[in-house]
């Protein structure tokens, strides 16, 4: 298994704060040789606003076609940073039809390399059905035992299957929200929010989780039975002032 995470940039529209975050790892990346980056589809797209080379590049390409036949004038100046990437960078080519989306085969493809811990970006500005596919695919990686958190416009979103979650470094005051993915979650265990809650049980049919707060102290979530998605906001500016940190204890 390999310890490192595995970033993979989807080809949603892309905020400045995504931006920021990428720009941020890549001035890292050269001290992490551990990290890989792949990018979806026509998440190549940002990953050249933010000078991010990517270490594989998949998908049906349909978004990346669509792109090359728009007008010059609405393309990204690293167009041709691109073009040369694309005679360099490993890919991999899927039909347009096909169970997985581009960033459930980016996925798979991090997971046959060793990688259990995903940061997800470009994947929640854009058309919301994907929005929610991608939400579905964080609940697949979590009953797998594989971490995923997608990283959106300040804020940010994970799942927790049959298992403890610890969230570090989140300013008092934000939001956290915790919601139901399975149509009942129980043994529910809250602290260091505002609401806590003590081996409660929450449906997918009501949203008692749902704006709740951080304490300004690690914040633990537990489920026994179950899976959850979390989500919390991050107040800074931009995501290079952004510390939060997490882990995950599996119920053996």
């Amino acid at each position: 298994m390999v310890s490192q995470t595995c970033f993979i940039v989807g080809a949603a529209p892309i905020t400045e704060y995504e931006l920021d975050f990428i720009k941020q790892k890549k001035q890292t990346k050269e001290h992490s040789t551990k990290e890989f980056w792949i990018a979806a589809d026509g998440g190549i797209i940002a990953m050249a606003k933010a000078s991010q080379r990517p270490d594989l590049w998949v998908g049906d390409f349909d978004s990346w076609k669509e792109y090359q036949m728009c007008e010059q004038e609405n393309k990204i100046e690293e167009m041709d940073q691109i073009l040369l990437w694309s005679q360099t960078i490993p890919t991999l080519s899927f039909p347009p039809q096909k169970d997985e989306t581009d960033l459930f085969l980016a996925y798979q493809e991090g997971k046959k390399r060793g990688y259990q811990h995903f940061v997800f970006l470009g994947a929640s500005q854009g058309r919301p059905d994907h929005t929610y596919a991608n939400i579905q695919m964080l609940h697949a990686m979590a009953k797998q035992k594989d971490f995923g958190m997608i990283l959106g416009n300040h804020w940010r979103m994970c799942t927790v299957w049959q298992a403890t979650i610890t969230l570090k470094d989140i300013p008092k005051g934000s939001y956290v929200s915790i919601f139901s993915l399975s149509e009942k979650a129980e043994g529910v265990t809250l602290t260091n929010l505002a609401y806590p809650l003590e081996r409660a049980t929450l449906t997918n049919a009501f949203p008692l989780g749902v704006s709740n707060e951080s304490l300004g102290m690690p914040i633990t979530i537990t489920v026994e039975k179950g899976c959850l998605l979390v989500m919390w906001e991050d107040r800074r500016e931009n995501a290079s002032k952004s510390h939060a940190s997490l882990s995950t204890r599996y119920k053996k």
